[in-house]
């Protein structure tokens, strides 16, 4: 009797060394989040494809708007931006000297040579949910502390496949949480974390 006894009692020893040692190894969300802003912030050049599906619910009815669009930085200056709705449209294209927009279905050319960041030009797309959007991305992809601020929690969700194109990639999801919206994102597993999804929910506004 006393042997099994001691039997359990080591069995029950390993298995709690087992499970503090998965929970030990689990990644840091806010650590993660901080990795991939500096490596984003840190490229030459990058590219985002936006693709954005709003649903709005009232009642027993729901209605979905589909949105897409592509975002091209390179550099610490340049950036084109161009946003499908439909036939409407806008692209934006900016350079050291400065900024275009060409809107559709009209085909109108403006030009605005007031001196402005490429962070705060995203930033002054209308909201929502395009703005909210282009804000975050502004601040995620120039490593801006502001991302972090007023978050109430950067939680690590856990490893998953993500399809992108049709092909599955190894993925950290993490979810940010702050008072005003929550923000599901994706990034690739390696040292070099890749932004590779985002995921806005409106439900708290």
């Amino acid at each position: 009797m006393k042997h099994g006894h001691l039997t359990i009692f080591f069995t029950a020893i390993a298995l709690i060394l087992s499970l503090s040692s998965a929970w030990a190894q689990q990644p840091d969300g806010t650590v993660l989040l901080r990795k991939g802003m500096a490596y984003a912030a840190g490229l030459d050049s990058l590219s985002v494809k936006i693709a954005m599906l709003q649903e709005q619910t009232r009642g027993d009815n729901s209605q979905q708007e589909s949105l897409d669009g592509l975002l091209l930085m390179a550099g610490k200056t340049d950036m084109f931006m161009s946003v499908m709705q439909g036939e409407n449209g806008v692209e934006i294209t900016k350079n050291a000297d400065n900024i275009t927009i060409y809107s559709l279905p009209d085909k109108v050319y403006e030009e605005d040579p007031t001196p402005m960041t490429r962070s705060a030009l995203l930033k002054r797309i209308p909201r929502p949910p395009l703005g909210m959007l282009s804000e975050w991305l502004s601040n995620y992809l120039h490593n801006s502390s502001e991302l972090l601020t007023g978050v109430g929690a950067v939680s690590y969700v856990g490893e998953v496949d993500l399809e992108v194109n049709g092909q599955k990639r190894p993925c950290h999801h993490l979810r940010i949480e702050t008072a005003e919206l929550d923000t599901d994102i994706w990034l690739s597993r390696s040292d070099n974390p890749l932004l590779e999804q985002v995921q806005i929910d409106l439900m708290k506004l």
